[in-house]
């Protein structure tokens, strides 16, 4: 991994088109990878945040297609 292949938490939120914030909370909740190089520098491989993003949405849409169809009274 070479240090042109991390971006920072804003870059990577700047590609999908979201808040930084969003990524740092998702990154803290583990829905995506990052790589710590000190206590305060934190950076991401975009290929691995979204091939991590794209498990996910595949985990939801299965779940969701597991759901027992509401019955009426």
């Amino acid at each position: 991994m070479s240090d042109a292949d991390l971006l920072t938490a804003a870059q990577v939120a700047d590609r999908l088109q979201i808040k930084t914030e969003t990524i740092l909370v998702w990154y803290r909740e583990g829905r995506i990878p990052g790589h710590r190089l000190s206590h305060r520098t934190l950076r991401f491989r975009f290929a691995d945040v979204f091939t991590a993003l794209e498990a996910d949405r595949s985990r939801a849409g299965r779940a969701r297609r597991r759901r027992p169809a509401a019955t009426a009274p």
